[in-house]
C-alpha cells in the first residue's frame, strides 16, 4: 500500500481494459477490494484463507466472551 503501487495498479487496470482483458489483484481487506473494484479491477482475491479464518474465530470469540 503505497502511492507508487497504486499508480502501477491503475496503469495495469487501464492496460487490461484497453485490450479487453480482465484485471485482477490481491486485496488484504474487503474495503480494499471495493476500492479497487471501483477503479476497474474485476478479479478480486480478498484476504488469504488464514486471515479469513482468524477474523472469523476472533469474531466468534468476541461474542462468546460477551455472552
Amino acid at each position: 500500500m503505497s502511492p507508487e503501487v497504486d499508480r502501477e495498479i491503475d496503469r495495469i487496470i487501464g492496460a487490461a481494459q484497453k485490450v479487453g482483458k480482465t484485471s485482477g489483484v490481491f486485496c488484504h481487506s474487503p474495503e480494499r477490494a471495493v476500492a479497487l473494484a471501483k477503479r476497474g479491477a474485476r478479479f478480486l482475491a480478498v484476504m488469504s484463507d488464514l486471515t479469513m479464518l482468524r477474523s472469523g474465530v476472533a469474531a466468534a470469540m468476541k461474542v462468546l466472551k460477551a455472552g
